[in-house]
């Protein structure tokens, strides 16, 4: 029962971070939560080519954006 609750949870954090990645493209946080959701979610990946998409925008470029995207390589 607990574990149904987590696998529900995340699916919820997966839509919501989907969902608000897709609606504010040049938010870096947004970007990183969906990258963090897909982690979480085991979906690795998926996580580090938005990790990587996000550090190939001018308009994401920062220290937590530059360096997401290697650490997800690892």
């Amino acid at each position: 029962r607990l574990e149904r609750s987590k696998a529900r949870a995340r699916a919820a954090l997966l839509e919501l971070a989907r969902a608000w990645a897709a609606a504010d493209p040049d938010a870096a946080q947004a970007q990183l939560t969906l990258a963090d959701a897909l982690d979480r979610d085991g979906q690795l990946d998926s996580a580090a080519a938005v990790a990587r998409r996000a550090a190939a925008r001018p308009a994401l470029r920062s220290v937590e954006v530059t360096y997401a995207a290697p650490y997800r390589q690892l």
